[in-house]
């Protein structure tokens, strides 16, 4: 896996002096946010421009408009849509698509000099290291999720990014299986988001993985990222079951009302207490639904 750089640290006046400079009045937040991140979001193409702006060779002619500034170019253009206007200000503003990408190419080339997404070489010309991918660790949101307990810091997983120190408010003392929650406990430091849940309830149906196959597979995956956690089985088990559960009381249109620090197990049986009929639990689902109909809790649980 490539070394990272951390996200870019100029003082924001300088950033906002080359945005009130080269852009519109009128450019948008989104558009600014846009163009960031589209530079910091290819820096192997950054590397192959700084390249081409160099002459190393006899027969060869250094360009700052060379193709892959240009190719840049084009794609933000296209990304931007219409609002790739409030780009230029009025009296430098092109008038031809070829224009746009000239002049898109040299403010592209001049803000990664800015933001220091430039390859560095020695006085002797000579390549001492490029610009690696960048890392968002040090630009990531502040996430809160709120729950019945004191006030833990634990780590959040949203989707395959990991969020760690994330408070959990206090709230209710009655736990209520909300179908509409954002969030899933799954274990004492650990919650996630219903991506990851919904993940996991799918590689289950569709793949016939284990709980101890899916944990592996998680693993594995993220081992090489600095910023991720280890999983463990019955953390995967915990949350196959909520999000399973939540998926049979939404075909119910029910919520669930459980009593607060109630184990796994316990789940499940209060599940088929309010759930089931007769040690069975049948739900009307669409063809493509992941949950059919589940038998006992002993078949649910092991």
């Amino acid at each position: 896996m490539s070394k990272m750089q951390d996200f870019p640290n100029l003082p924001f006046s300088v950033f906002a002096h080359f945005v009130e400079n080269n852009f519109s009045s009128h450019v948008s937040l989104a558009t600014v946010l846009t163009v960031l991140f589209s530079m910091t979001e290819n820096t192997d193409l950054l590397n192959l421009h700084a390249r081409q702006k160099r002459k190393e060779f006899e027969d060869e002619q250094g360009r700052v408009s060379n193709s892959w500034i240009r190719a840049f170019a084009h794609a933000v253009m296209h990304h931007l849509q219409d609002s790739t206007s409030t780009l230029f200000q009025s009296q430098n503003r092109p008038t031809t698509e070829a224009q746009h990408v000239d002049y898109l190419s040299y403010m592209l080339d001049d803000l990664a000099s800015i933001l220091k997404l430039t390859p560095h070489y020695n006085d002797r010309n000579e390549l001492r290291f490029k610009v690696q991918p960048v890392s968002y660790k040090s630009i990531q949101a502040a996430a809160v999720i709120t729950s019945i307990r004191d006030i833990p810091l634990v780590a959040l997983i949203k989707g395959n990014t990991v969020y760690h120190d994330v408070p959990v408010l206090t709230a209710i003392h009655q736990k209520r299986y909300l179908n509409s929650a954002r969030y899933l406990k799954a274990g004492h430091a650990l919650w996630t988001d219903r991506e990851f849940s919904r993940t996991i309830l799918s590689g289950v149906y569709n793949f016939h993985a284990s709980a101890s196959a899916y944990t592996q597979f998680w693993n594995d995956s993220n081992s090489n990222n600095t910023n991720s956690i280890q999983i463990t089985r019955r953390q995967v088990w915990q949350l196959f079951v909520q999000e399973s559960i939540r998926a049979v009381a939404t075909a119910r249109n029910r919520d669930l009302k459980m009593p607060n620090n109630l184990d796994i197990k316990g789940v499940v049986k209060e599940a088929f207490a309010q759930l089931g009929n007769n040690g069975v639990i049948y739900i009307p689902v669409r063809e493509s639904s992941p949950v059919a109909d589940i038998h006992t809790p002993e078949v649910i649980y092991h």
